[in-house]
């Protein structure tokens, strides 16, 4: 399970997004580097964590119906 889906709906995520984007924005401005590092590491695993599970369920649900994944 991604990180993504403990924000529950997709509004809910996107705001999420942009509220860390923002903080990480204030951080760089405030000069505390390794704090915006770290907040846009997050986006990024959960970014990647939403494409692993959206490419997961196209896979599964490609074999379930017997026909050949499209990737």
């Amino acid at each position: 399970m991604p990180v993504t889906a403990l924000f529950g709906t997709k509004p809910t995520r996107a705001v999420s997004v942009r509220s860390v984007l923002s903080a990480a924005a204030r951080e760089f401005d405030g000069g505390n580097w390794a704090r915006g590092l770290l907040l846009c590491s997050l986006l990024v695993l959960v970014w990647t964590g939403a494409v692993v599970d959206l490419t997961a369920r196209r896979l599964v649900g490609a074999r379930r119906r017997g026909r050949p994944p499209i990737a």
